[in-house]
């Protein structure tokens, strides 16, 4: 799982802002797919984080692929309105082998400020779409299998205080605002 995870995330890192509000949306909202986007949200945060430890990977030369005509058609079409069945099903068979993380992780991602050369719309968009993911799985799961630390936080307030420190700013209130809508609506 970590090599396909890895190569979208070398994709997905440089998507802007738009870009990613476009992509999340097309994937539907069920349990395996909520965790491949936490999974895949989860190494953007990472990388894409202040942290001197881990750093972006360095890019590595490649040789040029010939063109082909599927590469001129995919080149056509940059940004597909739809993802295919059997990609959903692919993510489907890898993400279903991992454990979903604790809420206490997520946490900690969300205490993650981007480096100096991230767009921070993009950094806060996938932050957003890792606790709307979060969200939705805790929602879809039974009770015995829920985070109840996840619950708790809900309950007792810290989650606005969450949002307040993880979309800090000008820019992060529509998060904040949205996130508050849906959680009291999961």
């Amino acid at each position: 799982m970590l090599v396909f995870i890895t190569s979208l995330y070398t994709r997905l890192s440089s998507f802007t802002a738009d870009e990613l509000s476009a992509l999340f949306p097309m994937l539907p909202p069920s349990p395996t797919i909520n965790r491949f986007k936490i999974t895949l949200c989860q190494k953007y945060i990472t990388y894409a984080a202040i942290n001197p430890e881990i750093s972006r990977p360095k890019p590595q030369a490649r040789a040029q692929p010939r063109t082909t005509a599927a590469v001129w058609r995919y080149k056509e079409d940059e940004h597909p309105s739809s993802i295919s069945q059997s990609d959903l099903d692919h993510a489907a068979s890898i993400t279903s082998k991992y454990a979903s993380p604790t809420t206490a992780e997520i946490l900690r991602l969300l205490e993650m400020g981007p480096d100096g050369s991230r767009d921070l719309a993009a950094f806060l968009r996938v932050k957003f779409e890792l606790l709307v993911a979060f969200g939705k799985l805790q929602n879809q799961t039974t009770v015995d299998d829920q985070d109840s630390e996840w619950r708790k936080m809900l309950r007792d307030g810290k989650f606005t205080k969450v949002l307040t420190t993880a979309f800090d700013g000008e820019l992060g209130l529509i998060y904040r605002e949205t996130l508050l809508e849906i959680m009291t609506e999961l």
